[in-house]
């Protein structure tokens, strides 16, 4: 195995096999479902590249991988199902929306990635329960006594509303022709940051896709701070989407920049990223920003 020193990092990176890139994928993905970290060099996104890709990971890991890598060899049929499964998260993106413009633009931009990696789209919204924050709901309903009612209300409206969002959505795929795109939603009742988590739990997406701003309506609809509080809780990769881009004709990425402190988990976000953004022909920049009497690294 060759050995690269990164200067940024006390680790030092090796390079555990070099294997044409589908294997190669499906090598990283046996890795990371074993816990180990890694990332693959030497891509070529135009033709196979001559000396095929490199499948790289820290050296602390290399018996285990080593051990891993011998039976990826041994048993690569068996193998290869389990990595296929688990690269096709990367095939579905979960969006939350609250059925406000900016909810519904970053599900118009969620749609241009999609048609790009072959996703499916699952909307999903999470209503408050009346019983839970009666103030909020219950002052429109005065004089009605008639709790179920009222709940039967909410959920209908919450249902038409996503119905409308997924017919929209499903008629841009018919117009520009789009192939391989699924729309799917669901619904749940309670706190949003709590079950856009369980619903992000159960669908096992490789990407949230949503909007940065909510509602008006503060208490009832708003993703303006579940946003920043899904990003901080979230197991899966946010893409938060501005409100004043324009997802309804969007263009996907073809710049992207990293943020980095040069911090330890700079190397797993780092290798998701670039996994991520291959299908878009994209270049990556990185960026540091440090006070002026900080040490260069």
């Amino acid at each position: 195995m060759s050995i690269l020193t990164l200067n940024t990092m006390s680790e030092k990176i090796v390079t555990l096999a070099t294997l044409t890139y589908m294997r190669a994928q499906l090598l990283s993905a046996m890795l990371e479902r074993n816990g180990i970290e890694c990332f693959m060099t030497n891509i070529n996104r135009i033709k196979e590249s001559p000396g095929g890709v490199k499948v790289n990971i820290q050296e602390d890991d290399a018996e285990q991988a080593i051990r891993i890598y011998a039976d990826f060899k041994g048993s690569y049929g068996k193998q290869k199902q389990k990595a296929v499964e688990h690269m096709r998260s990367i095939r579905r993106i979960l969006v939350p929306v609250d059925f406000t413009p900016h909810s519904e633009n970053a599900a118009y931009y969620a749609l241009q990635l999609a048609a790009k990696l072959k996703a499916n789209i699952k909307l999903v919204n999470a209503y408050l329960d009346p019983m839970g924050n009666p103030q909020s709901y219950l002052e429109s309903y005065t004089y009605q006594l008639n709790l179920d009612k009222i709940i039967r209300e909410i959920e209908e409206e919450t249902e038409k509303s996503l119905e409308a969002i997924a017919e929209q959505l499903n008629d841009k795929i018919k117009k520009d022709k789009l192939s391989g795109v699924k729309i799917s939603w669901d619904m749940n009742k309670g706190n949003a940051v709590n079950s856009i988590l369980a619903q992000a739990n159960e669908y096992q997406p490789g990407l949230i896709v949503m909007g940065t701003r909510g509602s008006d309506l503060e208490g009832i609809r708003s993703f303006g701070s579940v946003t920043a509080q899904l990003i901080e809780k979230s197991l899966f990769p946010i893409l938060a989407v501005p409100h004043d881009y324009d997802g309804h004709w969007a263009t996907l990425p073809k710049r992207v920049l990293y943020a980095t402190d040069f911090d330890q988990t700079d190397f797993t976000a780092l290798r998701r990223l670039v996994s991520f953004i291959k299908p878009f022909d994209s270049k990556l920049f990185c960026v540091h920003a440090a006070q002026e009497d900080a040490e260069v690294m």
